[in-house]
C-alpha cells in the first residue's frame, strides 16, 4: 500500500514585485511596484512551500499506514512574513503526523506578501491531509476543499472575520 500524503490549504502565489526606473533618471526617482496577490496564488504559494517541508514521519515507517486530518493554526510575523503562532488547532489522533505538519508550517519562510484584505494578525488555519489510498485522498480533499470555500466565503465581502482556512486548489 502507497503512503499518500496531500495538503489541505489555499494556495498561495507569489507577490510579484519590480523596480520601475529608467536608465536616465536618477536613483532618487526609482520606485517599487508592488501588486498584491489573489487569494488563490497566494495559497498555491504557500502550499508548495508547505508540501515542501512536509515529511512523513521516520518514526511510522514500516508501521502500518496512519491517517488523518491535521489542522494548525498560526499568524503572519509583521516583518518577516514567517507563521508565527504556530499550534495545533485539530489533532489527527496521532501525535507523530500532528509535529509532522506544524514542522513543516515553520519551514515556510514568508507568507508575505499577504493578498489585499488580509493582514499579519489575522488567523490562518492549514489542514493536511494524511491518507493511505487514492480513493480516501480524492473523496476526503474534495470535502476539505469544499469545507475551505464555506469558511471563507467572507472573504469576497465586506467584514472582518478571525479566520482563513487553507485547502488544497484543484479539482
Amino acid at each position: 500500500m502507497q503512503r499518500q500524503i496531500i495538503l489541505a490549504g489555499t494556495a498561495l502565489s507569489i507577490l510579484s514585485s519590480g523596480l520601475a526606473s529608467a536608465a536616465n533618471n536618477p536613483p532618487r526617482d526609482n520606485a517599487i511596484v508592488v501588486i498584491s496577490p489573489s487569494l488563490e496564488a497566494w495559497s498555491a504559494k504557500v502550499f508548495k512551500d508547505l508540501d515542501q517541508g512536509l515529511r512523513y514521519p521516520s518514526s511510522l515507517v514500516g508501521m502500518p499506514t496512519h491517517t488523518g486530518v491535521v489542522a494548525v493554526k498560526f499568524n503572519c510575523n509583521e516583518e518577516t512574513g514567517a507563521p508565527v503562532g504556530i499550534e495545533i488547532q485539530k489533532s489527527s489522533g496521532h501525535r507523530d503526523l500532528d509535529h509532522a505538519t506544524m514542522r513543516a508550517v515553520k519551514r515556510i519562510s514568508t507568507l508575505h506578501p499577504l493578498p489585499r484584505g488580509l493582514s499579519n494578525n489575522q488567523k490562518y488555519i492549514v489542514r493536511v491531509l494524511f491518507a493511505n489510498s487514492t480513493e480516501d485522498l480524492q473523496r476526503k480533499s474534495a470535502e476539505m476543499r469544499a469545507e475551505a470555500a464555506r469558511n471563507n466565503a467572507w472573504f469576497t465581502r465586506s467584514g472582518n472575520v478571525a479566520m482563513l482556512e487553507l485547502a488544497p486548489m484543484g479539482s
